[in-house]
């Protein structure tokens, strides 16, 4: 397997991005390593970590657990599809805050359109 094509992408908050050769997967859920880390990267020319606000270079041995366990993921399409869903509901909702605090600031009612386009977002997010 060649590594370099596999890279996975860990925020300090949010979603991970894992990709395996052409396929691009998110999860909710953050592995746990033998080290500590708040966010990561692990791409072809950059192996870092953050923790504490400081940023550090992977080790031999941290390099191959990362790699080890890109190797061992097989992520659900089921799952992946509905972390998208998720995101981008998310990312609606924020957008359209405004409508919201504008009503609540000057009293002008959030367009009907906007209301049920964002219920339906509201609905669509599911916790993983």
């Amino acid at each position: 397997m060649n590594n370099e094509q596999n890279f996975m992408v860990i925020p300090q908050d949010g979603y991970s991005s894992l990709v395996k050769g052409n396929t691009n997967f998110f999860s909710a859920i953050r592995p746990a390593f033998s080290f500590q880390y708040t966010s990561l990267i692990y791409i072809a020319n950059r192996k870092t970590y953050m923790f504490e606000g400081q940023t550090y270079e992977m080790n031999d041995a941290q390099k191959a657990e990362v790699a080890t366990y890109i190797a061992s993921v097989n992520p659900d399409p089921a799952i992946t599809a509905q972390a998208v869903a998720n995101q981008q509901a998310k990312k609606y909702l924020a957008q359209t805050d405004w409508y919201v605090i504008r009503s609540i600031e000057t009293g002008v009612p959030v367009p009907e359109d906007i209301t049920a386009a964002r219920a339906a977002a509201r609905a669509n997010v599911v916790p993983l």
